[in-house]
């Protein structure tokens, strides 16, 4: 089993359609589990655990967004049957100020909590891609501002230069903690600089499954 803690990229936001959802079969975890089940490994389960707005920090006013108190109900009722946890995060968390050391250190602390409470052996911590900075002055006709909180280019520098911090982060727990960098790996959409297209996700499955195979996870 794998399961796949995330935010709306992860639960499969879409951008090209105001508030909207892919379908199902176009999300990552669907297309992971299907490349799975086309090489022949028909037992693998991947669950989505991925929520909008989540951010791995409990600094937040709606409960809802608090990544870090509910987390450890994530893997307790799995926890003999998970094979990787991956954590894809941050990209909410730079709207609360934070810099990318600061969100690192968060990421940390759900690390922690499965070290500490599971028996879980295979951690991945997935970098999300950078925000765009988009210029919302001459947006294309039809084309709406997500947010333009996420478009500052301070924020936008916190999400670049988060990658490098979660690298060192998962170097510092040798073999324990794995590191993909999703930042050299796909992008967010020109639509609003902040969510990923469907390539992206095609991406990301491949990404993850190429993972598991080279190191024997599955």
């Amino acid at each position: 089993m794998i399961i796949c803690y995330g935010d709306s990229n992860t639960w499969g936001y879409n951008p090209l359609v105001v508030n909207s959802r892919y379908k199902v079969e176009d999300i990552y975890t669907t297309i992971l589990k299907n490349i799975f089940m086309e090489e022949g490994f028909k037992r693998v389960k991947v669950l989505n655990r991925g929520m909008p707005a989540r951010c791995a920090s409990s600094d937040v006013l709606e409960p809802y967004k608090d990544g870090y108190t509910p987390f450890k109900n994530e893997f307790s009722d799995y926890n003999k049957e998970v094979n990787l946890f991956i954590i894809m995060l941050g990209t909410n968390d730079v709207k609360l100020n934070k810099t990318a050391k600061e969100i690192s250190a968060d990421i940390k602390k759900l690390m922690d909590i499965i070290i500490d409470n599971s028996k879980i052996k295979n951690i991945l911590i997935i970098s999300p891609s950078p925000l765009k900075k988009l210029d919302y002055d001459n947006l294309p006709q039809g084309q709406i501002p997500y947010d333009l909180f996420y478009n500052d280019e301070s924020h936008v520098q916190t999400s670049q230069d988060l990658a490098n911090e979660l690298e060192n982060l998962c170097e510092s727990y040798q073999d324990k903690v794995h590191f993909l960098n999703g930042a050299n790996l796909w992008e967010t959409s020109n639509q609003d600089g902040i969510h990923l297209e469907p390539h992206s996700h095609r991406k990301i499955a491949q990404e993850i499954y190429n993972f598991c195979i080279s190191n024997s996870i599955i």
